[in-house]
């Protein structure tokens, strides 16, 4: 190890991988390895860990050994893990603008990345990190992300696993993609500001809320609580488990049919006709378990359809309980009205047609008076 904690460091030799990059500044202690370069800058609190070129080892400049970081380090460029290394954070790693891990390896701590940063798992690559996790992540099959404490997430695609059991926020300016593989929520989960989305598997392991809105077009399970969703949620996922729509539930971007298990509704539950169709053409829920009714039913017409009489619209199939604080049906044409006497036994709602005006009994007792009348006057002519 050299140490220059007031010179320059420069460094020469086979540049290809760029291990001779080393940048200016002043450092504590600088190594170089076979295909790697590290430097340590001088700070009085925090140390920052320049990374240049690829194939970085340890900070001892052996081909396949693990670097360990036992203060605050700043990473300025990519990183890429070869062989399966690990690197032990004792401190917090910071991804500076534009830089990145990248590789198979396994990295245990705290990560912070500044906007435009990134992390990439290749096959066997693993996070174990208790700090935030900022910036942009991408696992492929066979990565696995795992968030241990409170955490804030930047954007994340496609890992094949992602398990969090602390808090786990999302900025506003955001996006948690869920795309692939099996992801676990556990632990009082918290999701704020940013937007939610999966097209996956994701399970909710304890009691938890997502709090900002919810795009669902996987299959989300409540196993070990209940999921609270008090904001916008739509999609065309399922919910399994216990969930509760206290927010804006609207299932499917348009008309689908989705399957809940054990589901509260306290907020508005909105339900698109557009059509005959179940499923395809206006809205359709499946309950395995049995839904929870309150708050709002709203019945809304989309794509120009206007309901005919005699038309029926089957929204529920399943075990319902209680009843909605209010039914919210659209206009119909002149002398249509909505039947929907059966919506809380089989969950459909119907198109009656005209209705009969009713003969006051006044009138009906004069009218059979008059018949009684004239069959005296006819038996005694």
């Amino acid at each position: 190890m050299v140490y220059a904690p007031t010179a320059h460091s420069l460094a020469g030799g086979d540049d290809s991988y760029g291990q001779t990059d080393v940048p200016s500044g002043t450092f504590v202690a600088v190594a170089a390895g076979d295909f790697h370069s590290l430097a340590l800058y001088a700070r009085t609190s925090y140390d920052d860990l320049v990374v240049n070129g690829k194939g970085v080892t340890d900070v001892a400049s052996w081909f396949n050994r693990d670097i360990t970081v036992a203060g605050n380090a700043t990473i300025q460029s990519m990183m890429y893990t070869a062989n399966n290394p690990t690197m032990t954070v004792g401190g917090q790693i910071m991804l500076a603008s534009g830089g990145g891990i990248d590789g198979a390896g396994t990295f245990l701590g705290q990560f912070l990345g500044l906007p435009g940063s990134s992390i990439h798992l290749t096959s066997g690559g693993t996070i174990q990190g208790s700090g935030n996790l900022l910036g942009t992540f991408s696992g492929e099959a066979g990565s696995t992300i795992t968030a241990t404490g409170p955490t804030m997430l930047g954007n994340i695609s496609s890992p094949t696993s992602f398990v969090h059991n602390g808090t786990l926020n999302v900025g506003a300016q955001n996006v948690l993609l869920m795309n692939a593989g099996e992801t676990t929520l556990g632990g009082n989960t918290i999701i704020t500001g940013g937007q939610l989305m999966t097209s996956a598997g994701l399970t909710l392991a304890d009691t938890g809320s997502i709090l900002n809105n919810l795009t669902n077009h996987g299959v989300i399970t409540g196993s070990g609580g209940m999921l609270i969703l008090p904001s916008v949620v739509n999609g065309d996922g399922d919910f399994l488990g216990t969930v509760q729509f206290s927010g804006l539930y609207s299932p499917g971007m348009s008309p689908a049919s989705i399957t809940l298990g054990d589901p509260t509704f306290s907020g508005t539950l909105e339900m698109e006709l557009g059509g005959l169709t179940q499923g395809t053409e206006y809205d359709h829920i499946d309950i395995t378990g049995t839904a929870h009714l309150g708050g709002t039913l709203s019945v809304v017409l989309i794509n120009g359809f206007t309901p005919q009489w005699g038309n029926s619209f089957d929204l529920f199939d399943g075990n319902l309980s209680g009843t909605f604080s209010a039914v919210n049906l659209p206009g119909l044409g002149a002398g249509l009205s909505w039947d929907w006497s059966t919506l809380y036994t089989d969950g459909t709602i119907r198109v009656n047609g005209p209705v009969a005006v009713p003969v006051p009994g006044a009138l009906v007792l004069c009218l059979l008076g008059l018949g009684t009348a004239r069959r005296l006057l006819r038996r005694r002519a």
